[in-house]
């Protein structure tokens, strides 16, 4: 490099530092330096990429993706299309909060995936005999107007046998979102009811 050490003795071979400046001490010249202020040897995860700078130290990504620009690499984001630095999952389901939105079939409080009269039996249990409360309160709220209360067990049994208005959306068919801010809680859909 033409900056008068020596190669065998030049901490940037191949860029000109006289001064062989290294100022975090990793054996790497600040000239040529990855990541400076860390130890270039340091590679958890052998992407090419000093664990200092890496933003998914212990998950190969040597492009060091970021969608979201959030500072979490893709390769390790609970949220890749959703900033969320902090990486928050109070669920523990591997899916960030930011983006974690739960799905369900209105109409199904027994989260079986169908809507049907056991739906209407389960709500009417747990109404007046301390029977279990449902999992998704948004599944069991059938009219949507954001209580679970005897209403929601006729609506179901209204639109099975008496031809009653549909489930409001999303519907008792498919899963999906809710629509309505209704204050009611964090539904917990059981997995796999989405696929019946």
């Amino acid at each position: 490099d033409g900056d008068g050490v020596g190669d065998v003795c030049d901490n940037c071979v191949d860029d000109s530092n006289a001064g062989q400046e290294d100022g975090d001490d990793d054996g790497v010249g600040d000239a040529c330096d990855l990541c400076p202020g860390s130890d270039d040897g340091a590679d958890s995860d052998a992407d090419g990429v000093p664990d200092g700078c890496d933003n998914c130290a212990d998950d190969t990504n040597a492009g060091q993706e970021d969608g979201d620009d959030d500072g979490v690499g893709d390769a390790c984001d609970n949220c890749p299309q959703d900033a969320n630095a902090n990486q928050a999952d109070d669920d523990d389901d591997g899916v960030g909060d930011v983006c974690d939105v739960a799905v369900f079939k209105r109409g199904d409080g027994d989260g079986s995936g169908v809507v049907e009269l056991t739906d209407a039996v389960f709500l009417f249990e747990f109404l007046f005999i301390g029977g279990e409360a449902s999992a998704c309160e948004d599944a069991a709220d059938t009219n949507d107007d954001g209580e679970v209360d005897i209403s929601d067990g006729v609506a179901v049994l209204n639109w099975l046998f008496l031809g009653g208005f549909e489930p409001l959306p999303p519907g008792p068919s498919a899963c999906d979102e809710d629509t309505s801010d209704d204050g009611l809680a964090e539904c917990e859909y059981p997995e796999g009811s989405c696929e019946i």
